[in-house]
């Protein structure tokens, strides 16, 4: 396959078309992983941890809806069935991820976002392909190799809602306010967190396309 190049900027603008063509399911993703994440910060302990798995369990399924209808509108062959496989294979390989950034993040911002941009493609991957996690990841990591700034620049980008939501939500706990307590101070925090993760489904399907070296452009893809 001939190596394409692009820029955030290229990516940034198809990930914005992509949330434009599948504007209803993006807006239905986020409304329905806000108002989980508000309830669970909201209720008591007990009703919380619940409310938490079924935001995980909606959070797998609109990720796995969106990142097929997005694929399907780019042109991209996608499986026509969707299995539980499929959602039991985006949910193994987000969790998976997740934890390698997450302890990229205990160490230093860097390393996160490096492994971010390397694992970025993993569940378009599995879900065109069907292929195991481990082998899910390792593709997204080959077919990333050379593209690791300009994606990189735009996770960067996508996470500065959530970025900013947890450097208010520490100065908050620095100052020993409560605010994030409090149901404005929840909202504002949930808002974050959807906005960045709906955009992130979104961003993935983006830079599958681009690492194949698609060169439809943007109206061709959403006409």
């Amino acid at each position: 396959m001939e190596q394409v190049s692009f820029t955030t900027a290229d990516v940034l603008n198809r990930m914005v078309a992509m949330v434009v063509g599948n504007f209803q399911s993006a807006i239905a993703g986020f409304v329905v992983l806000t108002g989980l994440g508000i309830a669970s910060d909201l209720l008591p302990e007990a009703a919380g941890v619940g409310l938490s798995f079924a935001s995980a369990a909606a959070g797998v399924y609109f990720q796995t809806s969106a990142t097929k209808a997005a694929l399907a509108n780019a042109s991209v062959i996608v499986p026509i069935d969707m299995k539980v496989g499929s959602f039991v294979s985006v949910f193994l390989v987000s969790l998976v991820t997740s934890a390698g950034i997450l302890a990229g993040a205990l160490l230093l911002f860097i390393p996160a976002f490096i492994l971010a941009a390397r694992w970025s493609i993993a569940v378009p991957v599995v879900v065109t392909t069907d292929q195991g996690v481990m082998a899910a990841i390792s593709k997204s990591w080959h077919l990333t190799k050379a593209h690791t700034l300009p994606i990189m620049g735009a996770i960067i980008i996508v996470s500065l809602p959530l970025i900013i939501a947890i450097g208010l939500a520490i100065v908050d706990a620095t100052n020993g306010i409560s605010m994030i307590g409090t149901p404005l101070g929840s909202t504002m925090l949930q808002v974050a967190i959807s906005l960045s993760t709906v955009a992130a489904w979104y961003l993935a399907v983006a830079i599958y396309e681009q690492v194949n070296g698609n060169s439809e452009t943007l109206s061709e893809i959403f006409a």
